[in-house]
């Protein structure tokens, strides 16, 4: 991912009150992507919001992430509904786009 949009990203995420913590995950950040590759993101949401909020976050995350990352193939895994597996694999990447709490 080139700075520039990694910096975007960073500070669009940054806004959103109910993202905890995001990170990049897979190929994208491992400088592996191919020209078929998505862009994995990761994102641990807020506690407070209920099933529907979290979803329609979700959604509206994953429009204005592609809108700004410029491609339709983001993936993005809600961290908090996530199985264990895949939240270590997001943090043993080490790539965080976005840290609210630094004690977390």
């Amino acid at each position: 991912m080139k700075r520039e949009i990694r910096e975007q990203v960073e500070k669009f995420l940054e806004k959103q009150d109910a993202v905890v913590l995001s990170y990049l995950f897979g190929s994208v950040a491992q400088q592996r992507a191919g020209k078929l590759s998505d862009v994995d993101l990761a994102a641990y949401l807020d506690e407070t919001l209920n099933s529907y909020e979290k979803f329609d976050l979700e959604l509206g995350l994953l429009s204005d992430l592609g809108d700004i990352i410029g491609t339709d193939r983001v993936d993005l895994v809600v961290m908090n509904d996530a199985p264990i597996s895949l939240n270590f694999e997001v943090i043993n990447a080490n790539h965080p786009l976005f840290i609210r709490d630094k004690d977390l």
